[in-house]
């Protein structure tokens, strides 16, 4: 939803989104872009994932990049369609505390603005709902324990670094809730464009104006997409299912009633 924002612009994107638990919506959003605009944008990741072995690999291999400035500057000259969330792994990596599709930037997050500015590219807010209505933490684990296999190994040297694993970060226990399997949603805000600002990526209050419109749109975009849903008859899945298997009741019905009218 929300395509025709981007009118006829297919590059020098950077689109802003709200992460999902897990990030599961990350191969989702990317797949929808793609399949309705024939963009691919290039997800930039948590730093300290690309820190970890094979994890780092697995990554690159499926078109992440590893989020630092250097790469997102080498990237953004080269005009490259950019996917970005300010939230982090902290967002990802929601608590049993935290209230679903929240926004969970922290104020000093500006540099997603900063690399607009720097470049000339224009942010696409992209909200997302769907997925923490069936994937549900149960508990937060600290992410010390899961690093240590709980407490039995020495825990990782300096590679493995970055605010995911920082002291006093947890991991999510997620349960999925398949009863409530359903659609996930996107919905394309209006852009924010900087191209008049170039050359004032060390303002700081411009960067901030710019993150807050940001977020503003984000957040407009998630209860647009949380109201749309309310009236979705196809919402769930296995609504869906239940509603195909009564059609074919219904017709194997009318047939059986058809061929005995004629005995």
């Amino acid at each position: 939803m929300g395509i025709e924002e981007l009118g006829a612009e297919r590059s020098r994107l950077l689109f802003v989104g709200n992460h999902a638990i897990l990030g599961i919506d990350v191969p989702l959003l990317i797949r929808n872009l793609f399949e309705k605009t024939g963009i691919w944008p290039r997800p930039l990741g948590e730093h300290a994932w690309f820190s970890v072995p094979f994890v780092g690999e697995l990554l690159a291999h499926l078109g992440g990049v590893d989020g630092t400035r250097h790469n997102c500057d080498l990237l953004m000259e080269r005009g490259h369609n950019l996917l970005v969330y300010p939230g982090g792994a902290r967002e990802a990596w929601k608590r049993t505390t935290d209230k679903p599709y929240a926004l969970l930037w922290g104020e000093t997050h500006l540099g997603f603005a900063r690399m607009a500015v720097k470049h000339g590219y224009t942010i696409v807010p992209v909200a997302t709902v769907g997925t923490e209505d069936v994937i549900q933490p149960c508990a937060d684990i600290p992410i010390q324990r899961i690093l240590t296999v709980g407490g039995y190994l020495k825990p990782p040297g300096g590679s493995v670094g970055g605010k995911a694993f920082e002291q006093g970060a947890r991991f999510p226990l997620a349960v999925p809730k398949p009863a409530k399997a359903q659609k996930v949603y996107f919905r394309l805000m209006p852009l924010v464009r900087t191209q008049d600002f170039q050359g004032q990526e060390s303002d700081e209050d411009l960067l901030r104006s710019l993150r807050d419109l940001t977020r503003s749109r984000l957040e407009e975009g998630i209860s647009s997409l949380l109201e749309h849903r309310r009236s979705d008859p196809h919402r769930f899945v296995f609504q869906k299912a239940q509603e195909r298997q009564n059609q074919k009741q219904e017709a194997a019905v009318a047939s059986v009633q058809e061929a005995a009218s004629k005995l």
